[in-house]
C-alpha cells in the first residue's frame, strides 16, 4: 500500500511543516537510516511520493521505473512514455545493446536539508551486466524526479516494465547543524531549478561538450561501424593487392624455374669439365710415370756408362804403364844392343 496523500502536493506537506529544515527527530543520531526510521522520516515528511513501506529492506529503500525514458538514436532525442496499457501507453521499453538510457523514477523527491541519498541498481539488473551512472549523491534540499543513466554495454538487448524495481536508495542522516546560532555561517541551499529533464540536459550538454552535436549516445556502435566499413574499405585493397601478389607469385616461379634450369644447365657443363679435367689429369699421370721411367732407365745406362768409362780409363792407365815399361825394355836393348857393337 503506498502512502499517498488525495489532492495536496508532497512538497507542500513537507513545507507546511518545515520539515525541510525542522528535524522531527532530534534524537535519531546523524548515521544510516534503519528501515524503522526511514519509514518514520518518510511518514512525517513525505520526502518521497508515492511511498511503499512494504517494500522496506533492512537499510534500503526499492525505487520503481517511472513514467518516461529518454535515449539518442541516431543523434535524434528519443522519448518513451510508460503506463499502462489502457492508457494507451507503452507498458515497457526496451534498453537496446552497447546503449545508454535515461530512465526517469516513479516516485518525487523532496529531500530535507539535514538528509542525503544514495542508490545503485538492484543485484539482479548487476548480474545482466548492466551499469548505473553512481557517485553522485542526491542532495540535501533536492526537490523533483530522478532521472539516472542507464549503461547497457553488453551484446544483449534488455526490456524494462512500468513500476518495475530498479534501483536501492540508502538514507543518511547528516550530522546537527544549529541554524539559530548567530556565530555560525548559515548554509545557504541552492534552489534547484524546476525544469523538464529535456530542458536540463541539453542546457547541461551544452556547457560541458565541445562542439555542436549535443547527444549521449553510446560511442561503439558508430566506431564498431566505421570499423566495419574500414574493414570492407581493406578487403577490397586487399582483393586488388592479392591480384598484384599472384602475378608476382607466378613471375616469381617463373623466375625460379628459370634459375633452377640454368643452375642444373651450369652444374651438368661443370661435372663435364671436371670430369674432362679429371681424364686429362690421369692421362698425365701415366705421361709423367712414364717419362720418370725413362729417366730411371736413362739414369741407369748413364751409370753403366760412367763404370765402362772408368774401366776403360783404368785400362788405358794400364797400357799406358805397359807401353812405359816396353819403352824402358826397348831402351835397354837398344843400349845393350850398341854396347854389343861396339865390342
Amino acid at each position: 500500500m503506498a502512502y499517498e496523500q488525495d489532492n495536496i502536493d508532497a512538497f507542500e506537506i513537507n513545507e507546511e511543516n518545515n520539515y525541510m529544515v525542522k528535524d522531527p527527530y532530534e534524537d535519531i543520531t546523524s548515521s544510516l537510516l534503519n528501515a524503522f526510521h526511514i519509514k518514520k522520516y518518510v511518514e512525517a515528511t513525505n520526502m518521497i511520493y508515492p511511498f511503499y513501506p512494504e517494500r522496506l529492506k533492512e537499510a534500503t529503500y526499492p525505487v520503481s521505473i517511472g513514467n518516461n525514458c529518454y535515449y539518442w538514436e541516431d543523434d535524434d532525442f528519443c522519448k518513451v512514455e510508460l503506463g499502462l496499457a489502457e492508457e494507451g501507453k507503452e507498458t515497457s521499453f526496451i534498453l537496446k545493446k552497447n546503449s545508454i538510457a535515461f530512465v526517469e523514477l516513479e516516485p518525487q523527491f523532496s529531500i530535507p536539508e539535514y538528509m542525503v541519498l544514495r542508490f545503485n541498481l538492484k543485484v539482479k539488473h548487476v548480474y545482466k551486466g548492466l551499469l548505473l551512472g553512481t557517485g553522485p549523491i542526491v542532495d540535501p534540499g533536492f526537490k523533483g524526479k530522478l532521472h539516472i543513466p542507464l549503461h547497457n554495454l553488453t551484446s544483449n538487448d534488455y526490456e524494462f516494465k512500468y513500476k518495475e524495481e530498479l534501483i536501492q536508495v540508502e538514507f543518511t542522516k547528516l550530522s546537527r547543524h544549529n541554524h539559530d546560532n548567530q556565530n555560525d555561517s548559515v548554509i545557504k541551499f541552492k534552489n534547484f531549478e524546476d525544469k523538464s529533464f529535456k530542458e536540463q540536459i541539453f542546457d547541461d550538454l551544452k556547457d560541458n561538450v565541445l562542439g555542436t552535436n549535443y547527444s549521449v549516445a553510446n560511442s561503439l556502435p558508430s566506431e564498431l561501424e566505421k570499423f566495419k566499413k574500414n574493414a570492407r574499405r581493406y578487403e577490397e585493397k586487399a582483393e586488388k593487392i592479392s591480384g598484384t601478389t599472384e602475378l608476382i607469385k607466378n613471375a616469381a616461379i617463373l623466375t625460379v624455374i628459370g634459375i633452377v634450369v640454368a643452375s642444373v644447365t651450369l652444374v651438368t657443363q661443370i661435372f663435364d669439365l671436371v670430369n674432362s679435367s679429371n681424364e686429362r689429369i690421369d692421362s698425365l699421370n701415366d705421361n709423367i710415370i712414364q717419362m720418370e721411367k725413362q729417366i730411371d732407365f736413362i739414369t741407369e745406362e748413364n751409370i753403366n756408362k760412367d763404370e765402362k768409362i772408368n774401366y776403360l780409363l783404368i785400362e788405358n792407365d794400364g797400357l799406358s804403364k805397359e807401353v812405359k815399361y816396353l819403352n824402358k825394355e826397348i831402351y835397354q836393348l837398344q843400349q845393350n844392343s850398341g854396347q854389343t857393337i861396339e865390342n
